[in-house]
């Protein structure tokens, strides 16, 4: 799972509470997080990064890493 931001599970339907004062710590509006989704649930989760490509004959995507610009491909078949 590729999140460009640095949430992997917000809990939207919150929001409005912590506009409003109601949840005051923004972080309490989080759901998961990355170690949780590859601990729990076996899922590769990448915050900060961006799909800039795929390869659907070699199965492949290209990530890029926001925080240091990298670019890596990553099979999709594992």
């Amino acid at each position: 799972m590729v999140e460009r931001g640095p949430y992997v599970s917000y809990a939207n339907c919150g929001l409005p509470y912590h506009v409003g004062g109601v949840i005051e710590r923004e972080s309490s509006l989080l759901v998961a997080n990355e170690q949780l989704f590859r601990v729990q649930f076996a899922i590769d989760v990448r915050t900060r990064c961006e799909v800039v490509g795929i390869s659907p004959k070699k199965k492949t995507v290209e990530l890029k890493n926001h925080g240091n610009g990298e670019v890596t491909t990553r099979n999709t078949t594992s």
